[in-house]
């Protein structure tokens, strides 16, 4: 086998294990972004998946009309910025669901186990996708089909909330960054 044909193989074995998928338009590369999985770094596990279950328990017997959805920049209202969260955003019933390290693929398990089953905020604020472009450099196609879907499961499990996407703040601080310019593209 030549080692074009060798990575390709590699490549489809990979996405059969994972259960990934491809689509046509876009590349070749498996497109991890859409398919729901549990955060998958070891580290994260053992904190990330019981943050998942405290976070469904506290909204059970919280009134939340403002619900922050997001990775580790939305996570941060809880500890650097507790401050301010804590003067602007509790007394409008603010819930924060930011987990630190996730991607759109996280989000979406997330949702699809029950992180807003309890839940009916009269605002959603989503930001998601720099992660993916950080640990992987997904195509940005495959990072805005996340997002994607992310917006149609908050649209069919919260259809009275309004919700608000921000965009993906930039990746380091030269502009010709490969992951700025990637983040500007998913944008």
């Amino acid at each position: 086998m030549s080692s074009v044909t060798t990575k390709a193989f590699y490549i489809l074995l990979l996405v059969s294990l994972l259960g990934c998928t491809q689509t046509e338009q876009n590349s070749s590369l498996p497109l991890y972004s859409i398919n729901p999985v549990k955060q998958d770094a070891s580290w994260a596990i053992e904190w990330w998946e019981k943050r998942h279950n405290e976070k469904i328990q506290k909204a059970k017997n919280t009134e939340i009309d403002l619900l922050m959805l997001g990775d580790s920049i939305t996570h941060g209202w809880e500890t650097s910025g507790a401050t301010v969260w804590k003067e602007f955003y509790q007394l409008r019933k603010a819930f924060n669901l930011g987990f630190s390290g996730d991607r759109t693929e996280h989000v979406l398990w997330r949702l699809q186990n029950g992180a807003v089953d309890h839940m009916n905020p009269k605002l959603t604020v989503l930001m998601i996708g720099t992660n993916n472009t950080g640990h992987r450099m997904d195509p940005a196609e495959h990072t805005a089909e996340g997002v994607k879907a992310i917006l149609s499961e908050l649209r069919a499990r919260l259809p009275a909330s309004k919700i608000l996407l921000l965009g993906i703040f930039p990746r380091h601080h030269s502009p010709d960054n490969e992951m700025r310019l990637r983040n500007e593209e998913i944008n």
